[in-house]
């Protein structure tokens, strides 16, 4: 690492003869080899870290020399508070001047060379930037706190009620933007688990064709749980002979407009919709007689509708 220092383990050795370009490979601690005389590239290589010296071998007197790597040895976890357990799964990438950046997983673990290096970590949707400076000949092992808390939210169709099954969880900015969107951080399926920086969040939820919604706030090692009401129940349609079902939203009391919310090509089809009124269509037998009937949804409850 430094000049008259230890000898560093764990290293790979590429003697390469000059004239040649022929190069030889070995793993030994301290390289110690007989050679033809010629003039030779003695390379270590440890991590993303590689050193040479070009010797010249005589029959008269052994060629000897010292690689310095001037460096030092980094040892880096990350945790959510001081004191807690590493985050096994928290991402580590170091970069220096002189060397591409590498990413380690739980612990990063390398030589480094000497001087300053920056440290990105990153666990969830949680990153931060560090810088260390690493010294020749010393070994640095350090701890760096990630603000991070993380939430955990499931779905009912009501309060207290019936899981929502099949749902889908996107994790959104709480600010909007000027057009009304926001920032899309993570989607998840089945139920929701995800680390995020301590701040606002705005928790959406579907399933068929309801929408539900919570805001939510996560704090610094904090775990929010929330369960999203989601105002839903389902309805079943059933259409003997039908070609095609669609189930539609109640016409629009300004300008009478449906939005076609699903189509199914059978004779029935099942469906969570948010409570409100709907109109299930069919499409029956070779003539495509059109039949409807208007329905509504309850929360937390299950509607039959037989067409005709």
């Amino acid at each position: 690492m430094t000049p008259g220092g230890p000898p560093v383990e764990g290293g790979r050795w590429d003697v390469t003869r000059l004239d040649t370009n022929k190069t030889n490979t070995s793993y030994p601690t301290v390289f110690e080899e007989e050679l033809e005389e010629g003039d030779y590239r003695i390379a270590f290589r440890i991590g993303r870290i590689e050193r040479a010296i070009d010797v010249s071998v005589t029959q008269s007197e052994p060629a000897t020399g010292e690689i310095v790597l001037d460096a030092g040895v980094v040892s880096i976890e990350v945790a959510y508070q001081e004191g807690a357990p590493k985050i096994d799964d928290a991402a580590i990438r170091l970069e220096t001047a002189q060397t591409n950046a590498d990413t380690q997983y739980g612990t990063y673990d390398a030589v480094v060379p000497a001087g300053p290096a920056t440290v990105y970590v990153r666990s969830g949707r949680t990153e931060q930037t560090f810088n260390i400076d690493v010294i020749a000949g010393e070994a640095m092992a350090r701890t760096f706190v990630l603000p991070a808390g993380r939430v955990a939210a499931t779905s009912t169709f009501t309060p207290g009620g019936e899981a929502v099954p099949d749902a889908r969880y996107r994790v959104l900015e709480a600010q909007a933007s000027l057009t009304g969107d926001r920032k899309l951080l993570d989607t998840q399926y089945g139920k929701a688990d995800v680390i995020l920086p301590p701040g606002d969040y705005l928790m959406e939820v579907t399933s068929g064709r309801a929408v539900g919604e919570a805001s939510f706030t996560v704090s610094q090692n904090g775990l929010t749980e929330i369960v999203v009401a989601m105002d839903a129940g389902v309805v079943a349609v059933s259409a003997p002979g039908a070609r095609r079902i669609d189930i539609l939203s109640a016409p629009s009391a300004l300008t009478g407009k449906q939005d076609n919310l699903q189509v199914a090509y059978d004779q029935n089809m099942q469906l969570i919709l948010n409570s409100g009124t709907y109109i299930a269509k069919a499409e029956i037998g070779e003539d495509k007689t059109i039949v409807e009937k208007e329905f509504t949804i309850t929360a937390g409850q299950r509607t039959d509708v037989t067409l005709p």
